[in-house]
This record gives C-alpha cells, sequence and structure tokens, in this order.
C-alpha cells in the first residue's frame, strides 16, 4: 500500500511539473553568459503562416526516390555556398518533382542564389521560391 501511495505521489508531482510554462534560457545557460535573460523569437506569425492548409512543410515532403534526392541535392549545394544561417537552414520541400522554397534569408542576395541553386536542380518553372527576406537582420 505504502509503495502505491509513494508511486501516485510521484505520478501526480511529475504531472504537475508538466503544467508549467517553460523558461526561456539566460545567458548564463550558455559559456560566458552574464546571466541576464535572453529574449526569445517571437516566431508567431511565421508559425501560424506554416498551419495554412496548402503550406509545404517538412510533412509533406515527397518520399520517392527523384523528391528525395532532388531535396538532398539542393541542400548540399546551398551548404556548400557562404550564407547566413537561416539561409542554410531555409525549408526545401519537393513534391512531385516541385520544389517549394520557405524561411527567413538575410538578402535579396541569398533569396536569389537559393532560387538559382533549386532551379539548377529541379528545371526552370518547378520551384516556388517563398522565401521571406529579413526585415531586421542580425
Amino acid at each position: 500500500m505504502t509503495r502505491q501511495l509513494l508511486m501516485a505521489v510521484l505520478c501526480l508531482g511529475g504531472l504537475a511539473a508538466c503544467d508549467k510554462e517553460p523558461t526561456a534560457p539566460t545567458s548564463s545557460a550558455r559559456p560566458g553568459g552574464t546571466g541576464n535573460p535572453t529574449t526569445m523569437p517571437n516566431n508567431t506569425g511565421i508559425n501560424t503562416r506554416d498551419r495554412a492548409d496548402d503550406a509545404k512543410t517538412a510533412g509533406t515532403q515527397g518520399q520517392g526516390t527523384t523528391d528525395v534526392e532532388m531535396t538532398a541535392n539542393i541542400r548540399k549545394r546551398v551548404m556548400a555556398t557562404e550564407m547566413s544561417v537561416n539561409a542554410k537552414n531555409c525549408k526545401i520541400v519537393t513534391q512531385d518533382g516541385k520544389v517549394t522554397l520557405r524561411g527567413p534569408v538575410k538578402d535579396q542576395s541569398e533569396k536569389d542564389d537559393i532560387g538559382r541553386i533549386a532551379t539548377d536542380v529541379a528545371g526552370v518553372d518547378k520551384v516556388d521560391n517563398q522565401l521571406d527576406i529579413q526585415t531586421n537582420p542580425n
């Protein structure tokens, strides 16, 4: 009986901890941090856009060999460039041979370069470049 009571208390304690809001990491969590809280980016607008029924996301990536290879080839070529981290992390989704590019990039040059890479791999008229130029790049 005592063991069952102990298990119940532990489970309830764990559930109570799950109900708490996560806290933003502080700079003291990083090596050399000062201990001041860090403001986390607000991606609410972008995340809301990704919930649209017609939004191309990783979940809509085609699973056929051609689609997977096309996405991998584009990603490999983007990673071999000297672009920003955001540009290198853009979403590349290929479905039925059509490539959709999404996410923030530093400037028009990065948007054009990624679009050109995708067009070289997928072909003309097979790329939907939805990359967003950051309004406040760091």
